[in-house]
């Protein structure tokens, strides 16, 4: 993560304040290097962060098929008990 210092923060803190609602804080550094965190008041929903897992999940299955598709190999994102499959 970046450390943004304090003319940097004035300059730009708009997209700081985007930032640290996509990343959950920013961090800023005085001169004499003290650091301070900027974070939202509110945090991102517990439903934003699963929306982001499944898309990543999504693109996860989408490597794999294109894998298997390339060289025909039969590549799993689980295997184990826990998935009723043999490890």
């Amino acid at each position: 993560m970046k450390v943004y210092d304090c003319s940097e923060a004035r300059d730009n803190l708009e997209a700081l304040m985007d930032e640290a609602w996509m990343a959950g804080y920013v961090k800023i550094r005085q001169r004499v290097g003290r650091d301070f965190m900027l974070r939202p008041w509110e945090l991102r929903s517990p439903l934003e962060e699963l929306e982001v897992s499944l898309e990543v999940e999504r693109l996860v299955q989408d490597a794999l098929a294109l894998a298997r598709e390339r060289d025909g190999s039969a590549l799993s994102v689980a295997s184990g008990p826990e998935n009723g499959k043999a490890a």
